[in-house]
């Protein structure tokens, strides 16, 4: 199999009941997106988390795994760290490395103060998210869930602002 120019990049936006991944070889091509939901299915039957992010892991074959989640100190950001572990020690299994990113740093690299301004840049680059955009919501509204997947290819974006030079300097295996 030919290695390609740029890394392939898994990120998985963490939260307490589902996940959005994004899929990127290189910062212009998206190559997947979807959601990840764990917990407690509708039939009581349990998803974990590992084995969701698992699924996806060999699926897409990624070189790094980039893991974003907000940054609580609550029993839910207990949680949330308890689902970020299990996905490292996935990725740990098939030798991938993995970053994490907060998010103010991705917000910092698109130049915006909100998740939805990112969101609506991320949504002109990649038509194939852009009718997945949902509206601005109010303040008594709760999030879709489908942000998470736009806060995933932000973060993606921003890692290889940040990182893809490092991290392929270092990579024995790059050429």
């Amino acid at each position: 199999m030919k290695k390609s120019a740029c890394l392939r990049v898994l990120v998985l936006d963490v939260h307490a009941r589902h996940s959005g991944f994004a899929v990127f070889e290189g910062p212009n091509q998206l190559v997947d997106w979807g959601m990840l939901h764990y917990g407690t299915g509708s039939n009581g039957t349990a998803r974990p988390a590992g084995a969701q992010a698992a699924k996806v892991i060999a699926r897409s074959q990624p070189e790094r795994l980039v893991i974003t989640m907000p940054a609580n100190r609550t029993l839910a950001g207990n949680r949330l760290a308890a689902v970020a572990e299990a996905i490292t020690g996935i990725a740990a299994q098939h030798h991938i490395p993995v970053r994490r990113l907060r998010r103010s740093q991705v917000l910092d690299d698109f130049g915006v103060r909100t998740r939805y301004a990112a969101a609506g840049q991320i949504a002109e680059r990649f038509p194939s998210l852009g009718a997945r955009l949902p509206r601005r919501r109010k303040i008594w509204q709760s999030e879709q869930p489908i942000m998470s997947v736009f806060d995933a290819a932000a973060a993606a974006l921003a890692y290889y602002r940040r990182y893809s030079r490092l991290d392929r300097s270092a990579d024995p295996l790059a050429a």
